[in-house]
């Protein structure tokens, strides 16, 4: 069996969660965005795949991401857009559950410079505009998907709740992070990983256990809590 617990994967899992699970994996990470390539035509989590992955009891953390690996995929503009669109996907399409997290990409190895004046405007604008479509009882958490620099910055800042390294220990402040434990999710470095015929990246929790936003659907078998 497989020894990891958490997979990420740009490809619709439906049809392998029973291998899945027979793996071991109890966490299946995937994503938004504002529509899928030609090269990645199953990145976007739908309802029917939410659904089956709720109804065999697997826990699901979703990440916001189509591009958003160079500096000019950041500014509070397109911030503000894209956390309204991941808003609406999430609550208007899967029913994802309020209080989970959905996460956002930085998917490159930000300078200090690109941090603040394009990444922060960025989150900035997620967070904006999910005031604008939420109540406090009726939002998401932000997550992160980035560097240790990112990714810890962030956070210190409040504008993220959740923060998940990418799986460069050489990026700006991943190594600090790992070393110190500041972060809630950690990329693991594979290379063309296959799993149950699924291309994936495999995930490890950080060992202290923190929530990392991730949900089951209401009104299936399973509950909703976060985990």
């Amino acid at each position: 069996m497989n020894t990891y617990k958490i997979i990420d994967t740009p490809w619709d899992t439906s049809s392998q969660i029973a291998c899945l699970k027979r793996e071991g994996i109890e966490t299946v990470i995937r994503y938004y965005n504002d529509g899928n390539s030609k090269k990645l035509p199953e990145k976007r989590l739908e309802l029917t795949e939410a659904q089956a992955l709720s109804e065999a009891g697997l826990n699901i953390m979703v990440v916001f991401q189509k591009t958003n690996n160079e500096v000019v995929d950041f500014t509070y503009e397109k911030g503000y857009s894209n956390s309204q669109i991941a808003y609406n996907w999430a609550k208007g399409t899967i029913g994802q559950p309020f209080h989970s997290a959905i996460y956002f990409a930085v998917d490159y190895d930000a300078s200090k410079s690109d941090l603040d004046n394009n990444i922060i405007p960025y989150f900035q604008g997620i967070k904006d505009g999910f005031k604008a479509l939420a109540n406090r009882q009726n939002t998401y958490e932000v997550g992160v998907y980035g560097s240790g620099l990112v990714v810890n910055t962030l956070k210190n800042q409040g504008l993220c709740s959740f923060r998940w390294l990418s799986e460069s220990t050489g990026f700006n402040g991943t190594q600090e992070a790992l070393d110190h434990g500041s972060y809630e999710l950690y990329q693991q470095f594979t290379t063309n990983t296959i799993l149950c015929s699924l291309d994936v990246d495999f995930d490890i929790q950080n060992p202290h256990g923190q929530s990392m936003g991730a949900f089951k659907l209401k009104g299936t078998e399973h509950d909703d809590r976060e985990v």
